[in-house]
C-alpha cells in the first residue's frame, strides 16, 4: 500500500488546545489486527488476535466471561496498549484518534457525577477542534440533532442518574454521533436492560447514519446471530471468526464456553444453553 493519504475528520491533539488533522491511508481497513496479545498479571488476556475490518462492517464479539472481550475493545481504543503484535485504524495505531468512540460498560461510569445528559453528549464536540473553546452554534445544533436521532431531546437536561439503563446507552450513541465517530466500540451495551429496551437499542445501532463501523461486545448468542453479518467468537485466542452459520458451530461452541455450553436438539434445531456466571476463580480483565 502507497503512503497517500486523504483528510478525514479524525484528529489528534497538539500543544495549546490545538489539534492537528490525522489522515487516513488510502484504501486501509477501518481496523487491523495483526498478532495483538495483552498479558495481565503475568496471565494472558488475549493471544494472537488477528482481523481486518471494513468501513461500515458489524462485528459482533463473544465469549464467556474472561475471555478478553472488553481487553480487545480497551486496546482498539487506545485504552490500553498491547503486550505484543499491532492494531491500526485506518493505516494508523489507535491512540489519538477522534474518529474513534469507546463506549464502556454502564457498570463502570460514575452515574452519581452532576452532569446532563446534554453535557454528556457535548463532550463528542470537545473532540472535534480546541480542547478549550466554548460551544459555538455548530456544537450546540449538532448536540441538539444526535440527542434527537437517539429520541433524547425531552431530557437534554435530565441528570445522568435519573436515566434509565437504555437510555444511558442511548445517550452514549448520541455522544458518538456528535464525534462523528467513524469506529464505534460497545462494551455489553444490553447488559441489564429489558426485552423491549433491547429492541430499540438494536435498532438505533441498525439505523445508525452514515455507516460507521460498529464492534459489540455481547453475551447474548442468539442476538448476535440475528442482527450482525460477522461474529468473532473469543477465549484468549480466535475460536471463530466469519458469519453466524461458519461460527456457532458445536466444537466451536464447545471451544469457547466449555462445559458452560449445553447443546440440545430440538425439532426446530440445535438449541444452545450457557451459563455465563462466572466461576469463583476467574480472572477479571484488565
Amino acid at each position: 500500500m502507497t503512503e497517500q493519504t486523504v483528510r478525514t475528520a479524525c484528529v489528534r491533539p497538539r500543544r495549546r488546545g490545538r489539534v492537528r488533522h490525522l489522515r487516513h491511508v488510502v484504501g486501509a481497513p477501518a481496523l487491523e489486527l495483526h498478532g495483538l496479545t495483552v498479558c495481565y498479571r503475568g496471565a494472558p488476556a488475549l493471544e494472537s488476535v488477528t482481523l481486518s475490518l471494513a468501513r461500515g462492517e458489524r462485528l459482533a464479539v463473544l465469549g464467556p466471561n474472561g475471555a478478553g472481550k472488553s481487553t480487545l475493545l480497551k486496546v482498539i481504543a487506545g485504552v490500553l496498549s498491547p503486550s505484543a503484535g499491532e492494531v491500526r485504524v485506518y493505516g494508523h495505531g489507535p491512540h489519538g484518534h477522534t474518529c474513534i468512540a469507546y463506549l464502556p460498560q454502564r457498570s463502570g461510569v460514575d452515574w452519581t457525577f452532576p452532569l446532563t445528559v446534554a453535557d454528556v453528549v457535548s463532550m463528542g464536540r470537545l473532540r472535534r477542534g480546541r480542547w478549550l473553546r466554548r460551544q459555538n452554534e455548530v456544537d450546540r445544533a449538532r448536540v441538539q440533532d444526535c440527542l434527537h436521532q437517539v429520541g433524547l431531546a425531552e431530557l437534554a437536561d435530565r441528570p445522568i442518574a435519573e436515566l434509565s439503563g437504555g437510555q444511558q446507552q442511548r445517550m452514549f450513541i448520541a455522544r458518538a454521533l456528535a464525534q462523528q465517530a467513524e469506529l464505534i466500540l460497545m462494551d455489553e451495551p444490553l447488559a441489564g436492560l429489558d426485552a423491549p429496551a433491547q429492541k430499540g437499542l438494536l435498532t438505533l445501532m441498525n439505523d445508525l447514519p452514515d455507516g460507521p463501523t460498529l464492534i459489540v461486545a455481547l453475551h447474548e448468542l442468539a442476538i448476535a446471530r440475528d442482527h450482525f453479518p460477522r461474529i468473532l467468537l473469543l477465549r484468549q485466542k480466535v475460536v471463530g471468526l466469519g458469519s453466524p452459520a461458519d461460527v456457532f458451530t458445536p466444537d466451536r461452541l464447545r471451544d469457547a464456553y466449555g462445559e458452560s455450553v449445553q447443546l440440545v436438539e430440538t425439532p426446530q434445531g440445535t438449541l444452545v444453553v450457557t451459563d455465563t456466571c462466572c466461576p469463583p476463580d476467574a480472572e477479571r480483565e484488565p
